[in-house]
């Protein structure tokens, strides 16, 4: 059982708020405000108790000070309020129930964590929008993404981005009258992302307590709040939800992916020609990072390596050499023509 006695709470407090809050006003917020509230980041690590270890902590418009922390493998969440209410959640690592007291009632209070996900289906979606837009407009409820990929620039699209130059020799050339050094460009594409999951957790209605939403999707207070805020669904100063949302915990692409390398042809073209290629398909997905917090910092990954990105810079090299040498030693000329880099 989590430690939920308030007695270090109590001792900290009037120190907490003489500190951090003693500009407050007391009245609390119990309506939403025009928008959310500011938060301002402090150290608060010295009213931990011996041995925890600080996620992170927070003051809310000046009238609470939020403080995250593990110890003894239970995450805890207290809340010190300028009008002397202390609240304080917890859950156990290894079980999944939240509990939580606080200093006026006393009573112990405790719940089951909800652990349902839902998948959705991408299928019916129209693809006017992204499918985040249209499922939050669809549903009523806003879908909030950590990460969204385009704000990730390693898993954006980008198309024939040259990725190494160089000189080989091609001694046919000398047959047709043509210096042998003969320039080249290496190229890559990632493009053509394709949505292929999309996995939320279950919404999360007004009325309910990030506290206890953090608790819950393990993720520490403040990241919840940052993600909370830039997705522009509402809260109060006491971190009650004002309208629902559900977040991304799983996400993926794929992608259509590969390397072309280009020769400066002086045979004909007088650019450079598309001499060979290597294509397949790749897959990015949402990686988290995992701690006594839980989840945190969410990031683009390469969950399936595309074979048109894997291959030998070298060998690639080496039959681009040997295609362009036989064009030139059959036709006199490049014949394909210099096609198109990306497409």
């Amino acid at each position: 059982m989590p430690d939920l006695s308030l007695n270090q709470e109590e001792q900290n407090k009037l120190t907490i708020i003489a500190r951090y809050l003693s500009n407050a006003n007391i009245t609390a917020t119990t309506t939403p405000a025009a928008s959310n509230p500011q938060i301002t980041e402090v150290d608060a690590s010295e009213y931990l108790p011996d041995g925890a270890s600080l996620g992170c902590s927070f003051v809310s418009d000046g009238q609470i000070l939020f403080i995250d922390y593990v110890l003894d493998n239970v995450r805890y969440i207290v809340s010190y309020h300028s009008d002397g209410l202390i609240k304080k959640s917890a859950r156990a690592l290894e079980n999944n129930y939240i509990y939580s007291v606080d200093n006026e009632s006393s009573t112990i209070q405790g719940r089951e964590v909800r652990v349902e996900t839902i998948v959705h289906d991408l299928t019916e979606l129209d693809g006017s929008e992204n499918s985040i837009t249209q499922l939050s407009a669809t549903s009523g409820i806003t879908i909030v993404d950590p990460i969204p990929y385009t704000d990730h620039e390693p898993s954006l699209c980008f198309v024939a981005e040259i990725v190494r130059s160089g000189y080989v020799t091609i001694s046919a050339l000398a047959d047709v009258g043509l210096s042998t050094l003969v320039s080249y460009n290496i190229y890559e594409t990632m493009s053509s992302h394709k949505e292929t999951l999309l996995e939320t957790s279950d919404p999360y209605y007004p009325a309910e307590s990030l506290t206890d939403i953090a608790q819950e999707l393990l993720v520490t207070l403040i990241n919840l709040e940052s993600w909370l805020a830039n997705a522009a669904v509402s809260y109060t100063t006491e971190l009650v939800l004002v309208e629902p949302f559900m977040l991304v915990q799983e996400h993926g692409y794929s992608h259509w992916s590969g390397r072309e390398i280009g020769f400066y042809d002086k045979t004909k073209w007088n650019t450079y020609v598309n001499v060979d290629e290597t294509w397949g398909t790749g897959h990015i997905t949402v990686v988290w990072q995992y701690d006594s917090f839980g989840y945190r910092n969410p990031t683009w990954g390469h969950d399936v390596l595309s074979p048109g990105l894997t291959g030998s810079w070298n060998e690639l090299l080496d039959d681009a050499c040997s295609a362009y040498t036989h064009n030139i030693e059959e036709y006199g000329y490049w014949k394909l023509g210099p096609l198109v880099f990306g497409a």
